[in-house]
């Protein structure tokens, strides 16, 4: 994978942390939905934003060992 393919997806994948974490702040405030509080989902919501980060970790530009 070169080093664009690697900035690429670490780029994607911190966008959708941080777009993942604010589903999650709506979620509980409850404004995104119109039927009240969805703490499952909020929690979902922040686990997969963690899981953005993860993916970007190990695609961070310039930390694969050359070999």
């Amino acid at each position: 994978m070169g080093t664009d393919q690697r900035r690429m997806i670490f780029m994607l994948a911190i966008a959708a942390a941080v777009v993942l974490a604010i589903i999650g702040v709506l979620y509980l405030a409850g404004d995104f939905i119109p039927s009240g509080k969805h703490a499952k989902h909020a929690i979902l919501a922040f686990a997969l934003a963690a899981g953005a980060l993860v993916v970007g970790n190990f695609n961070r530009p310039g930390a694969a060992a050359r070999i």
